[in-house]
């Protein structure tokens, strides 16, 4: 492939997927601004890839964008965690996240959504979010995770008992 059809079908592939990716990165970050910049991290990502050769074709680059969504919205969440330790520890603010617009489509049931996904360890939230959310296939997952679809089954298995037990304690504690 030479330079112009990576571009163009780079271009194609951002201009398709884009609002998807951001979608996915919003439900496991709970952020919009990380989304946004999680999203941006994978396109990179995948450009990089398509440039070096590690992605000759076209057609894997969507599988390989999920991919580098998820891993990016992954690292965002560890780097978030250890900022929280840090300022637990040495009570610096957390950095401001102003200037972040936020398409409306992608603000539709983050906040309740949201707090119970954050409880999650992050392969069940992502897990869960692609199957559930996306209607994503446990074999796509799989490939995507680069992990076996029994270990995704598990996962699912796992996010699941533990909302359940969530929703009915909070069943109990309403009249």
């Amino acid at each position: 492939m030479d330079a112009t059809e990576r571009r163009r079908g780079f271009h194609n592939l951002v201009a398709t997927s884009s609002s998807g990716m951001l979608r996915v990165s919003a439900r496991i970050l709970g952020d919009v601004g990380d989304a946004e910049d999680a999203v941006q991290e994978a396109f990179s990502r995948v450009w990089q890839a398509m440039e070096t050769g590690e992605l000759v074709e076209i057609g894997h680059a969507k599988t390989y964008l999920y991919r580098a969504v998820t891993n990016a919205a992954i690292d965002a969440l560890r780097r978030r965690k250890r900022r929280a330790i840090w300022t637990r520890f040495f009570g610096e603010d957390e950095p401001e996240t102003e200037g972040h617009e936020t398409p409306a489509d992608v603000l539709v049931g983050l906040g309740e959504l949201q707090v119970l996904l954050a409880e999650l360890p992050d392969e069940q939230r992502v897990a869960l979010v692609l199957k559930d959310v996306e209607g994503w296939s446990s074999a796509e997952i799989a490939e995507a995770r680069g992990c076996s679809e029994g270990a995704v089954e598990q996962r699912l298995v796992r996010a699941r008992a533990t909302l359940r037990q969530r929703l009915e304690l909070e069943g109990e504690g309403t009249p």
